[in-house]
Parts: C-alpha cells; sequence; structure tokens
C-alpha cells in the first residue's frame, strides 16, 4: 500500500525583507513503490509566493507555507519585514568632477562596505552600498556637510545638495544602490553627512528602494579619498567593481535557489 507517513520542510520559520527570494525544500516520509509528490501552497499570496518550494517576498506581513504529500503536511512561517539596517564599517569617497557633464554641480561616489567586504573589488560576504553625490563646482577634495536628497536619474536636477536615484545604462549601475540579500536601487530619501577632521565623516541616511524597503543607518568612520579624474582606467576600474557587486549578488542568488 503506497502511503505518506510523514512530511518534513527544512526550516519552521523565516524571515525576508520585500524583494527577496529563497527556498525551502521538503521530503516525504513513505512506504510503497510511488514517491509522492509534494503540492506547495501559501495562506497569503499578497505577501509571499511560492512555486516548487521557491519562496519571493512581496509585501510586509506574515504567511504559512505548506509542503503537502498524500494527507501529511508540514509548514514554515514566512514573516517579510520592510526595513534594512546595514551595519557599514569601510567606506571610500571617490571624486569625479562634472562626470554628467552638465556644469552645474560636481559629482563624489561614496562606497560603504560592511565586515567581511574586500573594499578593493567588493568581494566577500556582507553588504554594499553605493552612494551617488552632487555637490558644487567647488568641492573637489570633500563630501560638503550637509543634507542631500535623492532626484530622478534626469541630469537637470543634478543639483548641488542632491543624491541620483539607483538606474542602469549601457550594462553599468549608477546612483545610490543597496547590494545585500538582493540588488536594490534606491529611489527616494535622503543622507545627512557631516565631514569631521580629515577624512572622518558621520553619514546618516535614510532611504527608500524600489521594493518598498526602508533602509536606514549611520556610517561613521573614515572615507579613504580617490581622484576618478586622472584618467579613464581609474573611473573603468571603480565600474568593474560595482559591477563585480552585483554579478557577485546574482550568482549567489542562483547558487542558493
Amino acid at each position: 500500500e503506497n502511503e505518506v507517513n510523514k512530511v518534513s520542510i527544512s526550516k519552521n520559520s523565516l524571515t525576508l525583507n520585500i524583494g527577496q527570494i529563497d527556498s525551502l525544500f521538503a521530503d516525504t516520509d513513505y512506504s510503497g513503490n510511488i514517491v509522492p509528490s509534494i503540492v506547495w501552497t501559501t495562506d497569503n499570496n499578497a505577501v509571499v509566493t511560492v512555486k516548487n518550494g521557491e519562496i519571493e517576498a512581496l509585501k510586509k506581513g506574515t504567511a504559512t507555507i505548506k509542503a503537502t504529500a498524500g494527507d501529511k503536511s508540514a509548514t514554515c512561517t514566512v514573516t517579510v519585514d520592510d526595513k534594512i539596517a546595514p551595519l557599514m564599517t569601510q567606506g571610500e569617497l571617490w571624486y569625479y568632477g562634472d562626470g554628467y557633464g552638465i556644469e552645474i554641480s560636481n559629482n563624489f561616489v561614496v562606497y560603504l562596505g560592511s565586515a567581511g567586504i574586500n573594499m578593493t573589488d567588493f568581494s566577500g560576504e556582507g553588504q554594499v552600498m553605493y552612494l551617488e553625490f552632487n555637490t558644487g563646482l567647488g568641492s573637489v577634495t570633500n563630501l560638503p556637510s550637509g543634507t542631500y536628497t535623492i532626484v530622478d536619474a534626469n541630469p537637470d536636477l543634478f543639483t548641488p545638495s542632491t543624491m541620483v536615484s539607483g538606474f542602469e545604462y549601457d550594462s553599468y549601475l549608477y546612483g545610490t544602490w543597496y547590494f545585500g540579500n538582493t540588488t536594490n536601487s534606491v529611489i527616494a530619501g535622503s543622507a545627512n553627512v557631516t565631514q569631521n577632521a580629515g577624512n572622518k565623516y558621520i553619514i546618516q541616511y535614510d532611504l527608500i528602494d524600489q521594493y518598498g524597503n526602508n533602509i536606514k543607518g549611520t556610517f561613521n568612520g573614515t572615507l579613504d579619498y580617490y581622484d576618478g579624474t586622472q584618467n579613464q582606467e581609474i573611473i573603468s576600474a571603480a565600474k568593474r567593481k560595482i559591477q563585480k557587486r552585483h554579478q557577485h549578488n546574482k550568482l549567489h542568488l542562483e547558487l542558493k535557489n
């Protein structure tokens, strides 16, 4: 007689951020000679979807994922949060001059990394942030103190005291991005910058990504300074660093699933 005795699932509970994808695995203990198929369901499609064990977080809330075979089942409670609080411990400040050729502002990029990130190429396990600032044309060696607000990726809007929202052009990423469990373009919010002695900065950021997550935290430390206007190879190297992190995130997600 073919009979399912038990269904087990890889995790009983799971916490994700909006936009994140993860996988659950189920196994069966059964008798007979027919391997039972597993049916996956969710009790809240608005919060989490599931297909063959792969789940995607869509909205803040809680959902129960069920794996069923025969008359037996196992469940996992998935909690979806919309808050991300990165702990960044190292950073770089890159100056690009009038990088967009608009003659109204200079362009700076701040790269932030958590512990475990190699800042040479953004490899390693951890989180990376890519913050793009616009300043007055007189700013060359430092990022001035003040509040910077995200604007759309339209060069006409890149006036001093603004930040650039994340966008992709010619396969490269520009603007403001967060790299954690997913690659998230930032579309709204602001950052308050305080420059202390030398290259020491306090950057308090309160940002919203394209999924609706609130990315909030404070960096307090030294930003190593680089002049990206010296030659094209330096600019290309900086672009490759962030592109490599993007590819790392994609590969990590593929391997995980």
